[in-house]
């Protein structure tokens, strides 16, 4: 009995520190705020009109000023998304939480907009 108590408990405890990151991987919440600068950056760049093929050129030279504004060396970006391409039900929920963080910032963009007053149709 005493041995089933012990397999158990190795299963257990080996259950548990498999679903922890390792040392060194992001958080989901670093993540998000990495992916979203990215996306941003990506986003200013395509809304300029500069040729597609002229894009990623000046993106690689934006990519360490994104990396150094949210204080993650891209080594480490790189590591943490390698593994969290092994666990896509944490990518997918990191993903989740980008696309949800991108609505409500589009959301808010929208909000700040001056409304535009239509005029009435019928002459004075």
């Amino acid at each position: 009995m005493q041995v089933v108590r012990i397999l158990c408990f190795i299963l257990l405890l080996s259950s548990c520190q498999s679903k922890s990151r390792p040392e060194g991987v992001l958080s989901h919440e670093s993540m998000v705020h990495v992916l979203m600068e990215i996306h941003l950056a990506e986003r200013k760049l395509t809304s300029l009109g500069i040729r597609q093929d002229s894009i990623r050129p000046l993106f690689e030279r934006t990519r360490p000023v994104i990396f150094k504004k949210v204080g993650v060396d891209e080594k480490q970006f790189k590591e943490s998304f390698e593994y969290y391409k092994e666990h896509p039900q944490e990518l997918e929920t990191i993903y989740s939480t980008l696309i949800d963080s991108l609505n409500l910032r589009e959301q808010r963009a929208q909000m700040d907009k001056p409304v535009e007053r239509k005029r009435d149709a019928v002459p004075k």
